[in-house]
């Protein structure tokens, strides 16, 4: 980010020399930086009329007055004025509806994203697009056709260059689901379609696909009324567990913590799932005024659930005690909220995006693994809870969101007409988080946790010697 600090009469003068125009408070002053204009406090009796006021600008932190505060850029006590650009979002159209975009795994140092697209009349495409944060663009690296409509892309945690992809078939005047495993090899891609191996319970409107992470070449599949688990071999789906649901299915989630176990929402109802018994582990109802939406585990937490729902909310869970809701997210959508996502690296930072077009950064420090800034106790952790950044590039209904799998702050979002943005966590909240992780670091005490702690504070993943070595033993001096 971008920050300028000059006192009120230097902007006078700046602007004065580069408009050529006399000094008065009838003129609009907008030659300090023409990329963005300036942002000054109403409350400031001294301010020139005729500034303009955009509404998205970073509040500042006290730089050389401790009277340096407020949510608005204003002249303060120190005579300072402050001017921040936000960080600019890499945008990209593919000019066809889109539902799905998800971050292509296995490349580290670059953001790659897979966007595919859901057109009736035409041919449909999936397009890899690359994101350049020195540059802020967006550039697409390779596209493809693919025949079916594509509702879901989900990236093989073992082969990055393996890809399920879910959709719709549309043949014969007649729409039927369906799933295939793409296999991109530089320029090379071939498509293989997966057909039941058992035709007699065909698959309905398939709402989830994801590869299992615990079993290698297993996938589990949610329709609209059971979830099913399948190996994947020769081109054929092999049916091993069904589990019925309920009779609206609106999303799954594994386990990561634990094997065999997966978590689904249908209308209100939080269900997790043992796959070794086929039998219901734990049970809420009504987690979500008319409907619940989407799933996801916390990566760093076990037992802990992320829901959202049709009443514009998000809602955090822990498995054992369903009880009472953990903490309740609220005032950033306004519509149905479609997905959420727990950032892998802080699981403090949740992603939401909805139908009213709108993509949510929120910090849930009070249910999170190591709290922002180290701050310990319920009531400093709730109080910090809420809403980071709302962010309002699209135009359309907002169906998926994702977080880069290179780096713990960028992600990416798509609306339905095909718009994909790539956005940056704010510095504020970044250096929050990074302070936080710094804090747990050091109160471990330089053990092997705490470097971890510290290299996900960069967003990095733990080395070999934070994985492999123990702590190490006090030495012992005898005479």
């Amino acid at each position: 980010m971008d920050i300028v600090i000059t006192s009120l009469s230097e902007t006078k003068d700046n602007v004065n020399r580069r408009s050529g125009q006399p000094a008065g408070n009838n003129r609009k002053y907008t030659g300090m930086a023409p990329w963005f204009p300036l942002q000054v406090d109403d409350e400031v009796p001294d301010v020139p009329r005729g500034v303009s006021v955009p509404p998205t600008l970073e509040r500042h932190q006290p730089i050389s007055s401790p009277r340096c505060h407020g949510r608005a850029c204003g002249r303060c006590g120190c005579g300072a004025l402050l001017m921040a650009a936000p960080p600019r979002a890499g945008v990209w159209l593919c000019r066809q509806p889109s539902r799905v975009v998800a971050a292509v795994p296995g490349d580290p140092g670059r953001h790659r994203f897979m966007v595919g697209t859901c057109d009736l009349q035409n041919k449909n495409q999936i397009h890899v697009v690359e994101f350049s944060e020195e540059t802020a663009e967006v550039s697409c690296k390779q596209s493809f056709e693919i025949e079916d409509e594509v509702w879901l892309i989900s990236p093989s945690p073992s082969d990055s260059q393996t890809v399920l992809t879910s959709g719709l078939c549309h043949s014969g005047g007649k729409s039927s689901p369906s799933l295939r495993l793409i296999r991109t090899d530089g320029s090379q891609v071939s498509q293989q379609p997966l057909a039941l191996s058992d035709e007699d319970n065909p698959l309905s409107a398939v709402k989830t696909a994801l590869w299992d992470p615990h079993q290698e070449g297993c996938i589990v599949v949610a329709d609209a009324e059971a979830v099913q688990t399948f190996n994947v071999g020769g081109g054929k789906l092999s049916r091993q567990v069904t589990l019925h649901v309920g009779q609206r299915c609106m999303g799954a989630c594994l386990d990561p913590h634990h094997r065999q176990q997966l978590s689904t929402v249908d209308d209100g109802h939080l269900k997790t799932w043992d796959l070794r018994t086929s039998r219901l582990a734990f049970r809420k109802d009504g987690v979500h005024l008319f409907g619940a939406k989407d799933v996801d585990y916390n990566p760093n937490v076990p037992y802990q659930v992320l829901t959202t729902g049709e009443d514009a909310c998000l809602r955090f869970w822990d498995l054992r005690q369903l009880s009472t809701c953990l903490r309740s997210l609220s005032g950033g959508h306004h519509h149905w909220v479609v997905k959420a996502r727990f950032n892998a690296h802080h699981d403090q930072l949740v992603l939401s995006c909805g139908t009213d077009s709108m993509l949510c950064l929120w910090r849930a420090t009070s249910v999170a693994s190591a709290p922002l800034g180290g701050k310990r106790g319920e009531e400093a952790a709730r109080a910090s809870d809420g809403l980071v950044r709302k962010y309002e590039e699209h135009e359309d209904s907002c169906y998926s969101c994702c977080w880069s799998s290179s780096d713990a702050w960028v992600f990416a979002s798509v609306s339905f007409d095909g718009k994909l943005v790539v956005n940056r966590v704010p510095d504020e909240e970044k250096y929050r988080s990074g302070l936080g992780a710094l804090k747990e670091g050091l109160r471990a005490g330089g053990r092997h946790g705490g470097s971890r702690r510290l290299r996900l504070a960069r967003g990095g993943r733990p080395g070999p010697l934070a994985r492999n070595h123990p702590p190490r033993a006090p030495m012992r001096l005898s005479c």
